[in-house]
């Protein structure tokens, strides 16, 4: 069967490729010795194959008519990826080298193409690469090493006039050889070429980066990448932060719409989801969890939790219950529960609450993650449902952390804790979430100060181009808390680091004539 399919294909393959290689790799393809590492819906496969102690990769593609008679125009399909692997090669852009294009002809169309790539030998993506390594173990000289031959990489790329439009963590490999790191492209079916590539393009390129990787280093690391990436291109230091500055701008512009398509994620099978059934209950876990002892009792049977004699209520409401409860092994958990709402085929509250925390969780917001939500459904309607979520240990409520520990610190104590605070609240607002629930019992303060985290996200939701009006508003319940509390003088520190967390030009005198407008509405609503 192999052979006969082979003898189908017709193949176009580098001339420094060793003969035989190909059908060698397509004989342990068809014979299932490879693993498949990506599936894109039905019709697209990537595979790791081993062949002759070396790791190939299969990306394999099938088509019907009308994609078919696309592939053939040259509109689309793998042969375009084919063609950029050979061109990048020419000018020295690191890639996965290709061993060979097939396609399978039908008449007019291409039915199934194939393209075979050789693995780069100790490497991984930069996504592995950055939880396991970078964001962990690495020491912050091993970090700028790594930003060094990073930015150099893409300066490289770019001043060859080569432009990655989804330049995401999955789509890079990153390899150690001799003390410095080498980058290959993948996915480059995403590869143009510009000539002659404008500063602007660059900066626009730069974006997609920001929002997928840099945005997720700190502030010190981020400017040191585009210091050396724009060496020779901007001079002035002050100009390159406002080009940082514009990057920010936009990347935050488009977040909103590449966050809702991600979001989808959580509610699915994945890398980091599962969604199985259990009994009664569709459940959808963190595949993390998985490895937590005494977990499975508690995603299967969460009432038994809920009502037993071990768990802490903090809320018992007509249609939502919500507490803090033991598993076996140790660990806790709380646990919410959320009654039926009777409406045909709409969302019960705890999907909604557990898109909400991922959507808030994408945006990197400070808060406990949820990590499995349950539901039980009666002829398509939600009869019960519930959501997991980390519990909060070590720290106290600001409610009452203020009145503890905060009256106790040097006015020199206070100041940099509110600062820290405002600046927490402003990097939330500038990443588009708004909590709507913003008062001092739903912020939870850990090491004395140290961290700050956002609990409650029932009213949160996600705000595109947001004025600071709607930044007033969201502050409202925490302004009024403050305002009863003995530490209302230092209300002057919290919007000066809110201001920096938010990074607005907007002056600290003119935010708080907003705040105070804002104030005044709600305490209109509330009488």
């Amino acid at each position: 069967m192999a052979e006969d399919i082979n003898n189908k294909i017709r193949w176009k393959t580098p001339a420094s490729v060793t003969p035989g290689t190909v059908e060698g790799v397509m004989e342990a393809f068809y014979r299932n010795k490879g693993t498949c590492v990506r599936r894109i819906g039905i019709k697209r496969e990537v595979w790791r194959v081993p062949y002759r102690g070396e790791c190939f990769y299969v990306k394999h593609a099938r088509y019907n008519f009308f994609q078919g008679l696309a592939c053939a125009l040259g509109l689309k399909g793998l042969k375009n990826e084919f063609s950029a692997a050979m061109e990048l090669d020419n000018i020295a852009v690191p890639v996965s080298s290709v061993v060979g294009y097939g396609a399978i002809r039908e008449n007019v169309f291409i039915s199934e193409e194939f393209i075979i790539t050789r693995g780069v030998k100790k490497s991984q993506t930069l996504k592995d690469f950055f939880f396991a390594n970078f964001s962990g173990k690495f020491s912050r000289k091993e970090k700028k090493e790594f930003i060094r031959d990073f930015a150099a990489f893409f300066r490289s790329m770019h001043d060859k006039g080569v432009v990655h439009r989804d330049p995401h963590l999955g789509n890079i490999l990153v390899r150690r050889d001799n003390g410095r790191y080498g980058f290959y492209l993948l996915d480059l079916q995403k590869v143009r070429m510009k000539s002659p590539f404008l500063l602007r393009e660059r900066w626009e390129n730069l974006v997609f980066l920001n929002l997928n990787f840099i945005s997720n280093v700190e502030s010190s690391l981020k400017f040191y990448f585009f210091k050396l990436y724009s060496r020779g291109l901007i001079e002035k230091r002050e100009d390159l932060r406002g080009v940082i500055e514009m990057i920010e701008n936009k990347t935050l512009s488009i977040a909103s719409k590449v966050f809702s398509k991600r979001v989808k994620r959580c509610m699915r099978t994945n890398k980091v989801f599962e969604h199985a059934q259990d009994g009664a209950l569709e459940v959808y876990k963190r595949k993390s969890l998985c490895a937590v002892p005494g977990i499975k009792e508690l995603l299967s049977f969460p009432d038994r939790f809920l009502n037993g004699s071990g768990a802490r209520i903090l809320k018992d409401g007509g249609s939502v219950a919500e507490g803090i409860v033991k598993i076996k092994g140790g660990g806790r958990f709380e646990l919410r529960r959320y009654g039926a709402n009777g409406r045909f085929r709409n969302p019960s509250g705890a999907r909604a609450q557990w898109k909400k925390s991922y959507m808030a969780e994408l945006r990197e917001v400070n808060m406990p993650r949820a990590v499995a939500y349950m539901e039980e459904r009666g002829f398509l309607i939600p009869k019960r449902s519930y959501v997991i979520s980390e519990c909060m240990n070590d720290g106290v409520r600001l409610n009452d952390f203020s009145r503890a520990a905060v009256l106790a610190m040097t006015g020199e104590e206070r100041r940099a804790f509110f600062h820290s605070l405002g600046a927490e609240v402003g990097r939330m607002h500038r990443r588009g979430w708004f909590h709507g629930a913003l008062d001092w019992d739903n912020i939870f303060v850990k090491n004395k100060g140290a961290g700050f985290y956002f609990l409650n996200m029932d009213s949160g939701r996600p705000m595109r181009n947001a004025s600071l009006s709607d930044a007033a508003n969201d502050l409202a319940p925490f302004i009024r808390d403050m305002e009863k509390s003995p530490v209302k003088e230092d209300m002057r520190w919290f919007i000066e680091g809110y201001l920096k967390g938010l990074r607005s030009a907007v002056t600290e005198k003119e935010f708080s004539l907003k705040v105070e407008k804002a104030l005044s509405r709600a305490m209109g609503v509330g009488a």
